[in-house]
C-alpha cells in the first residue's frame, strides 16, 4: 500500500470552497477507494492564506521539505482541487516538476487527469483558469477599496488611537490620549526612539499587545488619519505604509474626528523633513549593511533579536530591538571583535568535541529525539543559578555551593553528551567528521582572501545562530 500526504487550504474568499473537514473527508474516501494510506501526521493545512504565492504557507513549505528528502515518506500529494495547491501557474509547474523528479505526484481528487500529454494540457488549462480567477478577484477587490477611499471611507483596521464601528473610525479614549502625547513629545524635541522607550516604561501597548517601537512612532507621526483624513494606495499598499508621500497615494478628508490640530500636524511634518535631511533614508549603504561575516547570525542574549549593522562607534553590531527602543540592554560590539570571538569559540568547541546543536525536531525521527534535551539542560542551568543565589544569600556555605555546583555541572555534561549521541545517530555523521568540517570552515573564516559575504554563506551551512552575551563578552554557538 502506498503512502499519501494531503494538503488542505482555505483562503479568505471562501464562497466557493469546502471546509477543511469536508476536503479531508473526500480525500480519505479517495484513499480508501484507491488503496492509499494517509497518516494523520501527513495531513497539512493552511488556514485563511491565499494561494497567490507559497511564501506565507508554512504547512505547504513543511510538506515540500519532506517531499524533497532523499527517501520521502509519501509518493503522492492529494488535494481537493489543483487550486488548493497553487493558483500561480508558474509556481505550480516548478513545484510539480521538482516533486515528480523525486517520485512524488500531485493529484486532484475532483479533477481526474489522464496520464498522457493531453492530460498534461488539461491540467495546465485548469491552472491557468485558477490563476485568472485569482487575478480577477484581486482587481475587483482593489476597485472596491479604491472607491471607498475616494469617498473618505477607511479600508483597513482602526489604527492606534481609534476603534472601528460600522466601518468607520471613532477615537479610542485610552490609546487616543497617547497619540496626542506622542505628537506633543515629538514637537517638543523628544526623539522617536526616546518616545518609544518612554511608552515602553509606561507599559503602553498597541492593539496586538506589542511595544510601540521607533518605526511605529514614525508611522503615527506621518499618518494623516490623525488629522481626519484617510490614506490609500491602490497600487502598492506595502509601500504606502512606510514610504510616505507617494505620488499615487489617495489622501481624502474623512468624517472621523481628528486627534490633533492642523497646527500640530504642520509642525510635526516640518520637523520630520528636518530629521530626514539629518538622517537620510538608507544612509548606511546596502554594501555596508551586508558586507560582514556574521550578518543575520548573531542574536541578543536579552531579547533574542538579531544584531544588525550600526555605525555607532565605528563599524559595529547592535541589537535590532534596542535600536528601536524595545530591548533594554545594549549589545553594541565592534564587528572585528565579535568575528574573533565567534572563531575562537568554534575552535574551542572543536577542541572539546562539544557542539551545542539546535535541531529541527520535526525533521528528526521521533524515536531518536523523543527526549527534549534542551528542556533538561535549561532545567539544570536554572538549578545552577539558584544554587549560586543560595550561596550569595548565605543559605549555603561555600563548600555546600561547590559540591552542588560540581554535581549540576556533571549532570549538564552528561545530558550534552547524550544529546550529541542522539543527534549523531539521527544525522548519520560522526563527531570526528563534523569536527573536520568545522576545522575547514575556520580556515576559510580566517583567510583574508575570502570576502565577508562568502564567509557568511559558509557559516550558515554549519551554524544555526550565535548568542552574544554582552556583560560577559562571550558567545555561544548553536550548530546545524
Amino acid at each position: 500500500m502506498k503512502t499519501a500526504a494531503a494538503y488542505l487550504r482555505v483562503s479568505d474568499e471562501r464562497q466557493d470552497e469546502f471546509s477543511p473537514d469536508s476536503q479531508l473527508k473526500l480525500i480519505r474516501d479517495y484513499c480508501a477507494r484507491n488503496d492509499l494510506s494517509l497518516p494523520d501526521e501527513l495531513v497539512f493545512y493552511d488556514d485563511g492564506i491565499s494561494a497567490k504565492s507559497v511564501k506565507k504557507r508554512k504547512q505547504f513549505n513543511d510538506m515540500i521539505a519532506l517531499a524533497k528528502q532523499k527517501n520521502p515518506p509519501f509518493t503522492v500529494i492529494l488535494v481537493w482541487k489543483f487550486s488548493r495547491f497553487a493558483r500561480n501557474q508558474e509556481e505550480s509547474i516548478v513545484y510539480k516538476s521538482m516533486l515528480k523528479k523525486n517520485g512524488v505526484d500531485v493529484v486532484s481528487i475532483s479533477e481526474p487527469i489522464q496520464d498522457n500529454p493531453f492530460g498534461g494540457l488539461i491540467e495546465r488549462i485548469i491552472e491557468w483558469m485558477d490563476e485568472y480567477y485569482l487575478i480577477r478577484l484581486s482587481d475587483e477587490v482593489r476597485r472596491g477599496m479604491t472607491e471607498r477611499a475616494t469617498r473618505g471611507l477607511p479600508n483597513t483596521h482602526a489604527p492606534f488611537g481609534y476603534k472601528m464601528k460600522d466601518g468607520e473610525y471613532f477615537p479610542d479614549e485610552e490609546s487616543g490620549k497617547w497619540v496626542r502625547q506622542i505628537f506633543d513629545w515629538y514637537t517638543n524635541g523628544i526623539t522617536k526612539r526616546q518616545i518609544s522607550i518612554r511608552l515602553r516604561d509606561l507599559n503602553v501597548r498597541n492593539q496586538n499587545g506589542n511595544i510601540l517601537d521607533h518605526r511605529n512612532i514614525d508611522y503615527i507621526l506621518n499618518n494623516p488619519v490623525y488629522l481626519g483624513y484617510v490614506r490609500w494606495n491602490p497600487h502598492n499598499r506595502t509601500s504606502s505604509k512606510r514610504k510616505f508621500g507617494d505620488s499615487t497615494d489617495i489622501v481624502v478628508k474623512s468624517t472621523h474626528e481628528p486627534l490633533i490640530s492642523e497646527e500640530t500636524w504642520n509642525k510635526t511634518q516640518e520637523l520630520l523633513r528636518l530629521d530626514e535631511k539629518k538622517y537620510p533614508y538608507k544612509a548606511k549603504t546596502t554594501a555596508q549593511k551586508n558586507n560582514y561575516m556574521l550578518r543575520g547570525i548573531v542574536k541578543c542574549s536579552n531579547c533574542g533579536a538579531t544584531l544588525v549593522y550600526s555605525t555607532a562607534g565605528g563599524a559595529s553590531l547592535q541589537c535590532n530591538f534596542y535600536a528601536k527602543g524595545k530591548c533594554t540592554v545594549s549589545h553594541n560590539i565592534k564587528i572585528e571583535y565579535i568575528d574573533r570571538l565567534v572563531i575562537e569559540q568554534i575552535k574551542a568547541d572543536i577542541k572539546s568535541m562539544q557542539f551545542t546543536l539546535k535541531p529541527d525536531i520535526k525533521k528528526q525521527p521521533t524515536e531518536v529525539l523523543s527526549i527534549d534535551y534542551e528542556k533538561l539542560l535549561n532545567s539544570e542551568r536554572t538549578k545552577l543559578e539558584r544554587a549560586k543565589l543560595a550561596y550569595q544569600d548565605g543559605v549555603d556555605t561555600l563548600e555546600e555551593y561547590k559540591t552542588t555546583k560540581q554535581k549540576i555541572e556533571a549532570r549538564i555534561k552528561d545530558i550534552e553528551s547524550e544529546q550529541q549521541k542522539a543527534l549523531q545517530k539521527s544525522s548519520g555523521i560522526s563527531l570526528d567528521e563534523y569536527a573536520q568540517t568545522l576545522t575547514e570552515l575556520v580556515e576559510m573564516l580566517e583567510s583574508p582572501a575570502v570576502p565577508p559575504e562568502l564567509k557568511n554563506e559558509a557559516l550558515r551551512t554549519s551554524v544555526e545562530k550565535v548568542i552574544f552575551y554582552r556583560p560577559e563578552k562571550r558567545v555561544k554557538v548553536f550548530y546545524q
